[in-house]
């Protein structure tokens, strides 16, 4: 019923401005002159983890269209639908479909409107968009669409883009609805998204942002990134640091802190980094609309930090190699409060840009465990296209 109405609202507000002034672009020409896209992904993801019989394994291949009409009188409208289908019939535990004698592969096949939204640019240096639609802040970390998974996090509700001060973007979102990747909602409740960037320092960008998310948390941080030459090389730096007040679990405070730097040239790029989430009363720091799949080991033991809290010690190398990306990193995890050893985790992809509409991706990522979880071994191979 959201996804008829939506639509209903957006044909309305097309209609509605093309009317009003007769010298405008027509509703037909809006569609007629919009611009279409085709995107497929074809991918097959095997897992295997220590305590299941047998390893999971899902070919999948994903359809994605989608529609961005002209503007009429600073109105516009996008919509993207999804549809995802299995290859051939395997065997693995979707989080939805009941199958727990297998690993998790975390991709229900679904069909859905994946982003449908009305656009207005009426105002000098802004953009309103209102409907179902992608957010990607900063990093992903603290809120992001987990665009490796098939089926994306979206989010309802109206975002406010301005730019209007120099050097400076402030993003406002008042989200009512998160669409999460198993095709169900994942988090009711009227959530406030800030997020203030001021890019005028030669050194870099500073952020700040606050995350007030209704029944689950309030999140307030500042973040710094950029980079700068050093001779033949470019040493690139990210700082974060944030505070965290949970609303549905004992009365509790938590920090982040992240510290990252690289350095390298175009042949090669070292990268070390520390990332720390605390805990306390035995609830830790946590990022629910974050692209979590991201951070913290490509196998997905800590897409949800544990009670005692998590550091998450890494260093890793990014080759290309004859057109060849090769990303490879190695983490050390561990308990913030209880010192606890939870394990080591290896992770390797290798990218390949066949031309300008098709990618192939090989990535694998091997857990090691220590006191927590089990070991497991992920492989994914993927072609991606694009028209």
């Amino acid at each position: 019923m959201k996804k008829s109405l939506l639509s209903l609202a957006i044909l309305s507000a097309l209609s509605t401005t093309a009317i009003a002034d007769e010298n405008t672009t027509s509703i037909a020409e809006a569609f007629s002159e919009g611009t279409a896209k085709v995107s497929l992904r074809f991918r097959y993801e095997n897992v295997d983890q220590d305590g299941f019989a047998d390893s999971a394994e899902l070919p999948t291949a994903r359809f994605r269209f989608n529609f961005k009409t002209k503007e009429v009188n600073n109105f516009g409208a996008f919509f993207e639908v999804d549809h995802l289908i299995d290859i051939w019939d395997t065997d693995y535990n979707s989080k939805r479909n009941g199958n727990t004698a297998f690993p998790v592969i975390a991709d229900p096949l679904y069909t859905e409107m994946n982003q449908a939204y009305i656009s207005y640019t009426g105002f000098e240096n802004t953009t309103i968009k209102y409907g179902r639609q992608r957010i990607n802040l900063d990093n992903q970390r603290f809120v992001g669409g987990v665009g490796w998974r098939m089926n994306e996090q979206t989010y309802d509700g109206v975002t406010i883009v301005n730019s209007g001060i120099e050097d400076t973007t402030i993003i406002f979102a008042s989200l009512y609805n998160v669409n999460s990747i198993l095709d169900t909602n994942a988090s009711n409740g009227q959530h406030t998204i800030i997020n203030v960037a001021y890019d005028g320092i030669e050194a870099g960008k500073l952020t700040g942002y606050s995350y007030l998310l209704e029944d689950i948390s309030d999140t307030y941080g500042v973040r710094f990134n950029g980079s700068t030459k050093m001779d033949a090389l470019k040493l690139g730096y990210q700082l974060e640091y944030a505070a965290q007040e949970t609303d549905n679990a004992a009365a509790s405070e938590s920090d982040y802190y992240l510290i990252e730097a690289s350095l390298g040239n175009t042949s090669f790029t070292g990268k070390v980094g520390y990332e720390v989430h605390t805990a306390a009363n035995g609830v830790a720091f946590q990022t629910p609309l974050g692209t979590n799949h991201a951070f913290n080991g490509w196998a997905d033991k800590f897409l949800g930090i544990q009670g005692d809290g998590l550091e998450d010690l890494y260093v890793g190398a990014i080759v290309p190699v004859a057109g060849v990306k090769v990303k490879a990193f190695i983490h050390d995890f561990a308990a913030e409060d209880s010192g606890r050893e939870f394990g080591t985790e290896f992770d390797i992809a290798v990218v390949k840009k066949l031309d300008e509409n098709y990618t192939l991706l090989f990535k694998y990522a091997s857990y090691s465990a220590d006191d927590f979880s089990v070991d497991t071994d992920k492989l994914w191979i993927q072609l991606s296209a694009t028209y």
